[in-house]
């Protein structure tokens, strides 16, 4: 099948592999996977950079050196299944929100 046809959980389970250890590749971790590409895709359509919302919970990102140019390509790469030093910096975005992924 298609990378295009693919649902977001498979394209989690691939990105999970080629993180090696770093992802834990579970439905559980999926589903807060979900909540930190959520937290990314509106940082990088926001012009405030550091703090947003998830679940009218506010979520600071100062400090954490992640740019909206990184939250875009951080969504290319899980879009393409490809895990970079770019893409591990979800993992900070996930830390920061207390999630585990």
């Amino acid at each position: 099948m298609k990378k295009s046809r693919w649902t977001d959980y498979e394209r989690y389970l691939v990105l999970s592999d080629k993180s090696g250890t770093r992802l834990h590749g579970t439905y559980m971790h999926f589903q807060d996977f979900k909540r930190v590409v959520e937290v990314l895709t509106s940082m990088s359509k926001s012009q405030r950079q550091n703090v947003h919302l998830r679940d009218g919970e506010i979520v600071s990102l100062e400090g954490k050196g992640i740019s909206t140019n990184d939250a875009n390509n951080i969504l290319t790469n899980i879009y393409e299944c490809r895990w970079t030093p770019v893409t591990e910096k979800l993992l900070t975005v996930a830390s920061t929100m207390k999630l585990i992924i």
